[in-house]
């Protein structure tokens, strides 16, 4: 009888003892020694360096990460978030895992870094930075035993959705375009993105909306993406429909962007106009729409040593896209 007592209050010890710690799991978990491993494991596995300064888990409460930054000093590239949160804590996501409620991303900051050289000269230095990125990503994955998984995907198994409903909501972003001579120029600013998920439906709609970086110029788009059931991998059975509008778009710092990668034109220009996609590359995509630009500037890149100036130039579009042709129903330049 006393070894029946003996052994009861051992038990109570051991589930008092599980108990407490799956309380204080968050806390263990957000601690710097868990945060450090995070990172580590983060940083194993992409190109470039990502950091943050706190990480807090609750069962309860939402999740929280603060001053995030990803650098990629090879692609010239560098994102800084202030806040990432979600709505649900640790117990509402394992009690329904299926709901993810909202993860809100706030203040998102990317900064651009302009290069001087040549659009070859960037592809060439992009192709060793993600050759390196590569390498980088291959070793984690054989580290972590992840062959198995490649050789599915080199046989083309099917990609689905999971079956989970959920809304990604960010507020506050920007892009900004820093020169070589280390002089700032915001892009765009108050960027706004809703996009809320339907696993089950396969169905992915969005809200989005910024300012130009002078505040003059704004864009708005919405729209819904279906996804194909079978495999989201299929690009060509994608079913879109959206629609942009842009008002009073200064093309400038875009341009600039641009340019070094792509060797299009840098210049000047303001721009207004509505556009609307719909359909899938399996059957047809439609695009409609008209532009309207003016005091439109344009040299180097392509153009080479021309400079043309345009005072007004209005586009209407009228065409249909499938994955072997393009047809043109309607082109009015005015």
């Amino acid at each position: 009888a006393a070894s029946d007592v003996y052994k009861r209050q051992i038990l109570a010890c051991l589930f008092l003892v599980f108990f407490l710690g799956l309380f204080l799991l968050p806390n263990m978990i957000a601690t710097d020694w868990a945060a450090k491993k995070v990172k580590q494991a983060v940083n194993a596995r992409i190109p470039g360096t990502f950091d943050f300064e706190k990480l807090s888990l609750s069962w309860m409460g939402g999740l929280q990460c603060q001053n995030i930054t990803y650098s990629n000093t090879a692609q010239g590239i560098m994102v800084k978030v202030a806040d990432v949160s979600t709505s649900k804590g640790l117990l509402s996501l394992a009690s329904d895992h299926k709901d993810i409620g909202e993860i809100s991303v706030k203040e998102p900051v990317a900064n651009i870094y302009l290069s001087e050289k040549t659009p070859s000269e960037v592809t060439s230095a992009q192709g060793a930075s993600g050759k390196k990125g590569d390498d980088k990503s291959r070793e984690a994955e054989r580290e972590t035993g992840s062959s198995r998984s490649e050789e599915s995907r080199e046989t083309g198994s099917p990609k689905k959705i999971p079956p989970i409903k959920g809304r990604l909501l960010i507020t506050g972003g920007a892009v900004n375009a820093v020169s070589p001579d280390s002089k700032e120029s915001p892009v765009l600013k108050d960027l706004a993105l809703q996009v809320d998920v339907a696993g089950l439906e396969n169905l992915v709609q969005y809200l989005i909306s910024f300012q130009s970086g002078d505040n003059k110029g704004q864009v708005k788009g919405a729209g819904k993406v279906i996804l194909p059931e079978d495999n989201i991998s299929r690009l060509d059975k994608i079913q879109s429909q959206g629609t942009l509008d842009i008002n009073n778009w200064e093309i400038k710092d875009l341009l600039s962007i641009l340019g070094p990668v792509t060797g299009v034109p840098t210049g000047c220009g303001l721009v207004n106009g509505h556009l609307s996609i719909s359909g899938s590359q399996e059957t047809k995509v439609q695009i409609k729409g008209n532009l309207a630009a003016r005091q439109v500037k344009l040299h180097g890149g392509l153009l080479q040593s021309d400079t043309p100036s345009l005072e007004n130039v209005a586009v209407e579009l009228d065409a249909e896209k499938t994955s072997s042709t393009f047809i043109l129903k309607r082109l009015v330049l005015t």
